[in-house]
């Protein structure tokens, strides 16, 4: 096993040496590039599937096509070439290198990387969905309380819906505020709302069902219809059927959410997984941690690794989690 770093190497635009200038000694391989000009300001920061060809056609070397309008060549001093393998580890230091080197380009791909949260907030409680750019402005102890990532937002709204719905949660947070003079809606008239909001019910019994749907989305929420059939068949060998029945409202009103598409979302309080990807090393896979830190490179090991490295590789991951917020990168 060994540490992944971000090692590059820096080929200055006076190379004149070889064939094709500078290019020459760039890798014909996958990977990042960032063009510097002669007080070290970043003139380009991109990603390439051929290093090697990028380089010579935004310098104009001979044997590569030029556009006047990609021309770099009387501005570039230098170019730094990252290796990369492909994909996750390609837009890994992309976003890293973005974020030194071009605000405009981090916020591209921020943008483009943009996951979502189901958060449950307090005062009033409610649940809404936050984007991964908004989560990093909110209080730590929220952000650890959100259930996520998710890639759609309709996914994160059905969920927000779905816990409405299943444990009678109000639907209009302004009034709740209000409590107990709030003014109550037609959900209370249908029998679907206690109405909190206007004392009908205490503020009490209802951050108690609150509470009920965080805990039911907080492991993920095949993990909590998984517990809800449960109880159903306890409930129902216990001849309580009127438990069965609210047990079951929760089923139903879960079902409307697109489980598959939300498999992995979890609450970010001790949320940790292990990714793995290609490694530009062929016969080798990277290894990553995602948790509510985001995402960092560990290491790569062999395909045939032994139940020893394997071991060492999830102590490392236990001592990253720890490591930060959520914050932009996390997504990316």
């Amino acid at each position: 096993m060994h540490t992944l770093h971000a090692p590059y190497i820096e080929v200055s635009n006076e190379q004149q040496d070889a064939p094709i200038g500078a290019s020459s000694f760039v890798p014909a391989s996958p990977g990042v590039l960032v063009f510097l000009a002669d007080g070290g300001q970043s003139i380009l920061v991109s990603a390439a599937s051929d290093m090697r060809t990028f380089v010579g056609d935004r310098l104009g070397h001979r044997d590569h096509a030029i556009s006047p309008r990609v021309d770099l060549h009387a501005v570039t001093r230098s170019i730094r070439a990252y290796r990369t393998g492909i994909g996750l580890e390609t837009q890994w230091v992309l976003a890293r290198l973005a974020g030194e080197h071009s605000a405009d380009l981090y916020a591209d791909l921020g943008e483009r990387a943009m996951v979502y949260f189901v958060c449950p907030f307090d005062d009033p409680m409610r649940w809404g969905v936050v984007d991964s750019d908004r989560l990093e402005a909110r209080d730590p102890e929220i952000q650890m309380r959100c259930v996520g990532p998710i890639a759609r937002k309709s996914d994160a709204d059905s969920i927000c819906a779905a816990m409405d719905d299943a444990f009678s949660l109000c639907r209009y947070p302004k009034e709740l505020a209000l409590a107990p003079h709030g003014k109550p809606c037609a959900y209370k008239d249908m029998g679907k709302c206690p109405a909190a909001c206007d004392g009908s019910e205490s503020i009490e019994a209802f951050g108690e069902r609150f509470a009920q749907s965080v805990e039911f989305v907080g492991s993920g929420i095949r993990a909590g219809i998984d517990r809800c059939q449960r109880a159903i068949t306890k409930a129902s060998g216990a001849m309580d059927f009127e438990g069965a029945g609210e047990h079951k409202g929760v089923l139903d009103a879960a079902s409307a959410i697109a489980i598959e598409r939300v498999e992995h979302a979890r609450s970010l309080d001790g949320y940790c997984a292990l990714v793995f990807t290609p490694s530009v090393r062929r016969g080798w896979v990277g290894v990553w941690v995602f948790g509510h830190h985001g995402l960092e490179m560990i290491a790569a090991v062999e395909q045939s690794a032994r139940r020893e490295e394997l071991t060492e590789l999830l102590a490392c991951a236990r001592r990253i989690r720890g490591l930060g917020e959520v914050d932009k990168r996390s997504a990316m």
